[in-house]
């Protein structure tokens, strides 16, 4: 909604904003394969980097620069091994601050 986003006596405030979910490699609820069950708060994303780079991270970079986003959520799963919110990537993604 144009005109929401700024309180008109307080110029630079942020009334609302858009986040950009579920930040990243994590499209599931819960999928069973051969007995074994996995959520999204187990699920480890073995992805290649250039996959996460081309295929994952490029959309959350639109959604921010293009979209003007006021935050990402992070998602639940691992990516290679580790929870993404201390993955190594999240730390030398430039994003706008």
């Amino acid at each position: 909604m144009k005109g929401f986003q700024e309180a008109p006596e307080a110029p630079g405030t942020l009334l609302a904003g858009a986040t950009c979910k579920h930040f990243v490699a994590n499209s599931m609820e819960q999928s069973c394969d051969g007995g074994q069950c996995h959520g999204r708060e187990d699920f480890d994303a073995i992805v290649p980097v250039r996959d996460l780079v081309d295929s994952y991270l490029y959309p959350f970079q639109q959604c921010v620069e293009r979209g003007k986003a006021a935050g990402l959520m992070c998602s639940y799963n691992s990516v290679r091994k580790k929870p993404f919110l201390i993955h190594v990537y999240v730390n030398t993604i430039n994003l706008p601050r």
